[in-house]
């Protein structure tokens, strides 16, 4: 058993089970943590929570998935990290993040339909990016929290930036991007289907720039609510929906 060395968690791992994915510690070091098509969620997620949680630790920490197509039955949860550091979620490297593609080699498929996608909750003081990934989410008949391919929850003064990926939900439920009590960067990703494309929740921040709708579009493209707000970067195309391409809803910080 490996215990997590701030005490918070432990892990029913081996040391040899962990030493071919993660580059050996060293204070102050850019830590790499390597994915890899054949692991499961709780693989991944046993391997995230194998870090400090305490990121001042580390110059950076990096989730590096490797080339392919994943099939994960659980979310990936990256939550209670802490520290004046970077945190990324990393695609293809050699892939622009700055510019709309929608040729990601890593592919995930979310195949739980009532667990969300990429989950990042409750962090503090940390920049967090999600990079070249085209995620594809099983949905269930519902537009709630659960239903997104990311999301972005709580976070204490930290940055979240969301850059060159692709997100795909099912039918006209689900959210691509979904900020609650938060703030995030969204930009230079495609969306297809789903109710909205990105989603500000209960005083969130989001601002959102060179995002297009894909295929078939979502029901909306930019929706807020409870407080949420969304700025849109000026002269940067914006996701399109198939009812209206923005969707303010009741105590809205508004969209503009």
């Amino acid at each position: 058993m490996i215990r997590d060395i701030k005490g918070t968690q432990d892990f029913e791992l081996s040391r040899e089970k962990l030493a071919p994915y993660v580059t050996p510690y060293q204070e102050e070091e850019h830590k790499i943590i390597n994915i890899t098509p054949d692991m499961s969620a709780t693989d991944i997620n046993n391997l995230i929570g194998s870090s400090y949680k305490d990121l001042k630790e580390y110059k950076s920490l990096t989730l590096q998935f490797a080339d392919g197509s994943y099939n994960l039955d659980k979310a990936l949860q990256l939550y209670n990290f802490r520290g004046y550091s970077w945190f990324y979620i990393q695609g293809n490297m050699t892939e622009n993040q700055g510019e709309l593609h929608s040729n990601q080699a890593v592919i995930i498929n979310f195949t739980n339909k009532d667990d969300y996608g990429i989950l990042i909750g409750n962090n503090r003081l940390v920049a967090i990016w999600v990079r070249n990934l085209k995620l594809n989410r099983l949905s269930n008949s519902n537009n709630n929290a659960v239903n997104s391919c990311v999301y972005v929850y709580k976070n204490n003064s930290t940055f979240v930036g969301i850059w060159g990926n692709h997100f795909t939900l099912q039918d006209t439920y689900g959210y691509g991007v979904n900020v609650d009590a938060s703030t995030a960067d969204v930009k230079y990703n495609y969306f297809t289907a789903g109710n909205s494309a990105i989603y500000a929740f209960r005083d969130a921040i989001v601002f959102s720039g060179t995002n297009q709708s894909l295929s078939t579009q979502p029901q909306y493209g930019l929706t807020t609510l409870s407080g949420g707000r969304i700025n849109k970067y000026p002269y940067q195309s914006q996701p399109q929906g198939s009812v209206a391409n923005e969707n303010e809803g009741w105590g809205t910080g508004g969209i503009s």
